[in-house]
């Protein structure tokens, strides 16, 4: 029979897997997402920025702050940012990149 403490130890097991898993995920869509807000801010070098987007939000690891970034980029290169369209197009990036990681 199963112990209590095994049960325990699974369950943070498959905890700290998916904590893990969603880290990546979550990686993989700030990646695609800084490529796609280079190409609207007509960016020189989109693999650059997107791999500095992706460190940066390594250390800043909220939605909000990811969100709050882009705004301020946005506005300094003068161009409008449509908050629904940015957070729609952040659930369908990540979206896609758990389904390619799931089935991969």
């Amino acid at each position: 029979m199963v112990s209590l403490r095994d049960r325990a130890n699974a369950f943070e097991t498959q905890f700290a897997h998916e904590q893990s898993f969603l880290f990546c995920a979550q990686s993989r869509r700030n990646r695609l997402l800084g490529l796609w807000a280079a190409e609207q801010l007509g960016e020189s070098d989109p693999q650059s920025y997107a791999q500095s987007l992706c460190d940066w939000s390594v250390e800043h690891f909220s939605d909000e702050q990811l969100i709050s970034k882009l705004c301020q980029e946005f506005d300094r290169a003068g161009q409008q940012l449509d908050l629904d369209c940015l957070t729609q197009r952040m659930h369908a990036l990540l979206g896609d990149v758990l389904h390619d990681m799931r089935f991969a």
